[in-house]
């Protein structure tokens, strides 16, 4: 009844007064407002992807206790069974990097905090390449670390350097696939940005269908709207090399035509 609207008990402090220079340029910026999660998901994705990987001996003792397990998940050596299962979470990790770093410049694009940044000199173009250039790198930094992680912890766990080799070549195989969940989400911005969350259901769907599809019986065609599942279950089954190829095609296509329409059409704010 006494305070007014919109205003807390306690008065928010000011921040600093002055910012650091890097934070007026578009690399210094991505990187000020998009580290927190980089840094939320890496850690998770890190500390799930190790301790997945380290519980390789296990699921060794549960498949020799119950051959019918190992006929259930496919395959008998279960040190593959973790990994996939690992590279999974990293891999889902590490699209979420990617689609909330650019769910984060369209949500500075609608406070309007991004024609302040190109209020200057800088272009649309500048700034949206140096910003994806940003939050790709994060995104593979993040599948990068959490496959090296996986593999390390398996390579502790079963004394076996092979263990290390098969999480990172996965997290390659990965790569891709990842990066198309990240174009997604760049055109949604581009051309229909408040459809821009949306992309967090393309995420949710390959999790849901990397952990549940044999359970809930999902046809094929549904199981394919996942970019993870079109190059295979990694390390359980080889790179399809056909779909990885058409993928990386689909992240040029997408990501031409997002810059193309961005640079053209009216900012939000």
């Amino acid at each position: 009844m006494r305070r007014d609207l919109y205003a807390g008990v306690l008065t928010p402090r000011p921040g600093p007064a002055r910012g650091s220079a890097r934070l007026g340029t578009p690399a210094g910026a991505a990187w000020r407002l998009t580290r927190a999660s980089f840094v939320v998901w890496l850690v998770g994705g890190l500390a799930f992807g190790t301790a997945f990987g380290s519980m390789s001996q296990e699921m060794g003792r549960l498949i020799e206790e119950n051959p019918q397990l190992a006929r259930a998940l496919g395959t008998a050596e279960p040190e593959l069974i973790m990994t996939a299962l690992a590279m999974l979470i990293v891999a889902l990790a590490s699209a979420c990097v990617g689609v909330s770093g650019f769910t984060r410049l369209s949500a500075e694009e609608e406070s309007g905090r991004l024609s302040l940044l190109l209020s200057g000199t800088r272009t649309r173009r500048r700034v949206w390449c140096v910003w994806g250039a940003v939050v790709v790198a994060q995104t593979l930094g993040v599948l990068g670390a959490g496959s090296a992680g996986v593999g390390v912890a398996q390579w502790m766990d079963q004394g076996d350097t092979a263990a290390l080799r098969s999480a990172v070549d996965a997290g390659a195989g990965y790569a891709v696939p990842v990066l198309v969940l990240t174009a997604v989400t760049v055109t949604l911005h581009a051309l229909i940005r408040r459809l821009v969350r949306a992309a967090w259901g393309l995420v949710a769907w390959a999790a849901i269908v990397g952990t549940l599809a044999d359970t809930l019986k999902l046809p094929g065609w549904a199981r394919n709207l996942s970019p993870l599942e079109l190059v295979g279950r990694l390390p359980l089954e080889s790179t399809d090399t056909a779909n990885a190829t058409m993928l990386a095609g689909a992240v040029l296509v997408l990501g031409s035509v997002a810059l193309a329409w961005f640079v053209r059409r009216d900012l939000a704010a």
